[in-house]
């Protein structure tokens, strides 16, 4: 009767979302990360967003033909009482996704391990990246099956991350973030 989307730009899902519109079939989707320019046109039943800035971007990709509802960032509610309060730097976290160079990201790591070995390092590769990561001493992974990014943010007083929403997540606790291009490519903001 109806189909739930968390992602709208991924080719699978906009498939599935045109023969659902195709064949009357009601769609909801749910945001689940920050969006930009580069978006496609919303186009489901019902859209449900982080808040007005998400929308006016939206509008900004083409003609909005989703009953829209601004629900805010639900995922957060949780943790709205665990404001990072930490004054001096004692926990650093480093995220990074499919784009990052693992090796570089690593190479980046243990250069911070050997000039500053007083502060925690905890390494959280993309939910969705499968590589194999070194074991190093003194650097620990946070999984993402097991730990969502809210209780991995509880845990640094500091990010580091290239292009995710990662940071927005990161400023809504009061983690400070910081850009960093794992890529090797041009950097570019979404």
């Amino acid at each position: 009767e109806a189909i739930v989307f968390s992602n709208d730009h991924l080719v699978v899902a906009r498939a599935l979302l045109l023969a659902a519109n195709d064949l009357n079939i009601k769609t909801y989707y749910l945001q689940h990360a920050s969006v930009s320019k580069y978006f496609p046109p919303l186009e489901f039943s019902y859209a449900l967003l982080d808040g007005e800035d998400a929308y006016l971007k939206y509008k900004n990709c083409g003609p909005v033909k989703s009953e829209v509802h601004l629900v805010g960032m639900s995922k957060f509610d949780d943790y709205v009482h665990h404001i990072n309060e930490n004054t001096k730097l004692k926990s650093l976290g480093v995220a990074f996704n499919f784009s990052s160079d693992v090796e570089t990201v690593y190479a980046f790591l243990s250069s911070i391990r050997e000039q500053h070995q007083d502060i925690k390092i905890i390494v959280r590769p993309h939910p969705g990246d499968q590589r194999t990561l070194p074991e190093v001493a003194g650097i620990e992974v946070s999984e993402a099956s097991k730990e969502n990014s809210f209780e991995f943010l509880k845990r640094i007083d500091c990010l580091i991350s290239g292009n995710s929403s990662i940071h927005l997540e990161a400023v809504l606790l009061n983690v400070y973030p910081c850009y960093y291009n794992f890529s090797g490519n041009e950097p570019f903001d979404y």
